[in-house]
């Protein structure tokens, strides 16, 4: 009839005796008195076996980003969240759903996302990782965070890999030592001016009683 037919699904066999899952297109063309049909067969058993291993793989990916304890972010040049992994969600700002398709200005504080955003710019200008430590308030609650900046993407749309890792409770440990390490500085302060006051006394008090005490007693012997 003229019509090309695209699309349709058989099984045929190779030559080797196996089946072979395919897509056909006819097509119809007239040369001279004798009308030709081109066949066009592609392979849908290699293309099912690449997607499934495409799934496999991502499957894997997913479930060993799972496991992690950090934060995976894939951010673009303009901070626009491409890609959120974590298997904490209580370290992020957001649902992961929620976070794609959005930027750092939309979901974090005017000075969080400016700091952030600099780090995205020097990152990709520079083709360099850089390391940074940043806090983050995750609903009413300041967290601390150790991040590690890497390049990303491609030349046409340059993104970032940021990595980060919860470190509030080594952080608090660490401003607790200061503090005792204050504290202990303080009382050693105390200490030596107590012994000099006890020092002062026993030079300017004591000793001075004692000599006068013996003055006294040789005058009167």
């Amino acid at each position: 009839q003229g019509v090309p037919i695209r699309g349709s699904h058989f099984t045929v066999m190779t030559c080797e005796g196996r089946p072979l899952r395919v897509e056909a297109s006819f097509h119809w063309q007239q040369r001279g008195e004798s009308p030709l049909v081109y066949v066009f067969l592609r392979s849908l058993t290699e293309q099912q076996q690449t997607r499934r291993a495409l799934r496999e793989s991502e499957r894997q990916l997913r479930t060993v980003l799972a496991a992690v304890p950090d934060v995976l972010l894939v951010l673009n040049h303009a901070g626009y969240y491409r890609q959120v992994f974590t298997a904490d969600a209580n370290l992020l700002v957001a649902p992961a759903d929620e976070l794609l398709g959005k930027t750092l200005a939309e979901t974090l504080s005017p000075a969080e996302a400016a700091m952030e955003q600099r780090t995205i710019d020097q990152v990709i200008r520079t083709q360099q990782p850089t390391h940074i430590e940043y806090q983050l308030d995750i609903r009413g609650e300041l967290k601390w965070f150790s991040a590690r900046v890497v390049p990303f993407g491609t030349e046409r749309d340059p993104c970032v890999l940021w990595v980060s890792r919860d470190i509030t409770s080594l952080v608090r440990a660490r401003d607790k030592l200061q503090e005792d390490q204050q504290l202990l500085r303080s009382l050693l302060e105390l200490e030596t001016k107590a012994r000099e006051v006890v020092a002062y006394e026993i030079h300017d008090g004591f000793v001075q009683y004692a000599v006068g005490t013996q003055m006294w007693l040789q005058t009167a012997a």
